[in-house]
């Protein structure tokens, strides 16, 4: 198996959060790199300390890219939602 590292930039910004589902969306830009394109992540927050299971849709000119993830997210960035 080789092992392929891409460095890249990117942004992006919360487009939803429901305080009441736990649900919520982004959406952004990678900049640059063969993964150049628009992003779009959905997640479901499982627990009060953030824990989430979601994924990510990166198109590029070339294609697609569909990832699936858990992780946490900082809290921080809701407090002005």
């Amino acid at each position: 198996m080789s092992v392929v590292r891409i460095h890249a930039t990117g942004e992006g910004a919360i487009r939803s959060f429901n305080q009441t589902t736990g649900h919520v969306t982004t959406s952004g830009k990678t900049n640059n790199g063969p993964l150049r394109g628009t992003t779009a992540f959905s997640a479901q927050i499982t627990d009060t300390k953030g824990d989430y299971v979601g994924s990510t849709t990166i198109e590029t000119k070339h294609g697609n890219v569909f990832l699936t993830d858990t992780g946490v997210l900082n809290a921080d960035i809701f407090r002005s939602h």
